[in-house]
């Protein structure tokens, strides 16, 4: 099931004392357009949050909010007074994305792109992500049937990532180095680029479904085990799954994971009886309730946590002492900064970078969200060592990191003075083989021939011979060059 649907399911539970030696949050109650329920589901590390809030006249409109201030995103030409709309993705530089239905529900939802609050329809049926780039990510309701398919949009060009006759298929999330998360009925699917890679579901008879991604690459979701009747939450690092904690109870699931590594999501516990949802934010594989770690109004109750922002801050939904749904916000406690170097390329020996481009972004928390210095992404070029800083101060402190990237990605240089290609030489002559390597970024680590360098080549018996050279450099690049001489 959707997160988007989740809500619908969840009732009301007293929380607990605050937690101890975890971090602690601010509150902040959403509120409304002037209805009575609202549901935050994305946030931006600018601290801007999407969602749907009912307005005054009980319509359920797409929403941005900038700290607690609500503005409702348009409706599509055609869609107003709208059945529903909702907000569910929104990038750093707040292109926000969702879902838009006429009124009536008599035709089906449209995938909905926000640039301020002006909406564009795109040629599907929902959009869940977008990404630094501006990609998005959604699915399509086929025409018969009920099947979907996972969609991405460039602009509002569709490419269809996964289809056919069955396929509930739907992307979920897209991260900032180009992978795509897919939900299928065959499976969690993850695209690089075109490359599709089936994640182990870990025998969830009711199928896995993944909700988030970060830009390492780390999956969360969740799986539902017959043979338990449990939900499960799931982290995968890679293809690797690993199943999280609950509180206790049998339903958990993992909505969202961010630079960090942190994962939020909700959890049950054991004497709940109506299954009721605890917002939820995992240490480790270890789960913690939210309710516990932030001073709530009374009779209020986090539900579920939907999205985490790289500073921390948490939204999802709760429900009130008039067991209303109100979106809410949790703001970490005045955080010391963390500054987080991320390289992507390939590392050969010795510390050596030896990809065609190896580049260093950073990731940079705490709160308030800290000024930084030296904290861009950038390409290293062919270097024996540069050094790279980033440093991040706020109110709570500093923090700073160093990462020095040696990169040489060009293998050594190999010079075979002799024998010489075609060269020809008596039956039986003394040739002493001469030959150098070269590599003037990494140095040489070793330098080899079919005879050692100076001493005698082969011409023992008449005919064509090979010789050859290979030349390793420290980075571990490797050039092999070879040259044919006869004898006669």
């Amino acid at each position: 099931m959707n997160i988007i649907s989740k809500w619908l399911a969840v009732l009301v539970m007293l929380s607990g004392p605050i937690a101890a030696n975890a971090q602690s949050y601010t509150f902040t109650d959403l509120g409304t357009l002037g209805g009575s329920d609202s549901t935050a589901y994305g946030i931006n590390n600018a601290g801007q949050i999407v969602g749907w809030s009912e307005d005054a006249n009980g319509v359920q409109t797409a929403t941005l909010w900038n700290g607690t201030m609500a503005t409702a995103l348009g409706f599509l030409a055609g869609y107003t007074p709208s059945e529903f709309a909702y907000a569910v993705g929104i990038n750093n530089a707040g292109q926000i994305v969702g879902v838009t239905s006429p009124y009536g529900g008599g035709t089906p939802t449209t995938a909905t792109v926000w640039n301020g609050t002006t909406p564009t329809a795109l040629s599907g049926s929902g959009a869940f992500a977008i990404n630094a780039a501006g990609k998005i990510g959604g699915y399509s309701a086929t025409v018969e049937g009920g099947f979907s398919e996972a969609i991405e949009w460039i602009g509002t060009t569709a490419t269809v990532l996964i289809s056919g006759v069955g396929c509930y298929c739907e992307v979920t999330a897209l991260n900032n180095v180009g992978q795509i998360l897919v939900a299928s009925d065959g499976g969690p699917v993850l695209f690089n680029g075109t490359t599709p890679t089936f994640l182990n579901s870990l025998g969830a008879e009711g199928g896995a479904y993944p909700s988030g991604m970060n830009d390492a690459g780390q999956i969360v979701g969740s799986g539902y085990f017959f043979e338990t009747n449990m939900d499960q939450a799931v982290l995968w690092n890679d293809t690797t799954p690993t199943i999280l904690g609950t509180l206790g109870g049998v339903n958990t699931a993992a909505n969202a994971i961010n630079n960090l590594g942190q994962i939020v999501g909700y959890s049950t516990y054991a004497d709940s009886s109506n299954d009721t949802a605890n917002a939820t934010i995992w240490k480790g594989t270890t789960p913690i309730d939210l309710n516990t770690l932030a001073t709530l109004p009374q009779g209020f109750q986090l539900n579920e946590a939907i999205a985490i922002n790289d500073s921390g801050q948490i939204v999802g939904y709760g429900t009130n002492s008039e067991n209303q749904f109100h979106a809410f916000l949790l703001t970490p406690l005045t955080q010391i900064p963390t500054v987080t170097p991320l390289i992507t390329g390939t590392l050969g020996t010795n510390g050596w970078y030896v990809s065609m481009a190896t580049t260093l972004a950073w990731t940079v928390t705490g709160f308030p969200t800290p000024p930084t210095s030296g904290c861009r992404t950038v390409t290293a070029p062919q270097t024996r060592g540069i050094p790279y800083t980033c440093s991040a101060t706020n109110s709570a402190g500093s923090a700073s990191d160093t990462v020095t990237i040696k990169e040489d990605s060009v293998p050594p240089l190999v010079i075979i003075k002799v024998p010489t290609k075609g060269e020809t030489f008596a039956l039986h002559a003394n040739v002493p083989a001469s030959y150098f390597c070269l590599d003037s970024t990494s140095g040489v680590a070793s330098c080899t021939g079919t005879v050692k360098d100076g001493t005698r080549i082969n011409t023992d018996t008449k005919g064509t011979k090979t010789f050859r050279v290979t030349g390793t450099d420290n980075a571990g690049n490797e050039r092999t060059i070879s040259v044919l001489y006869n004898v006669d």
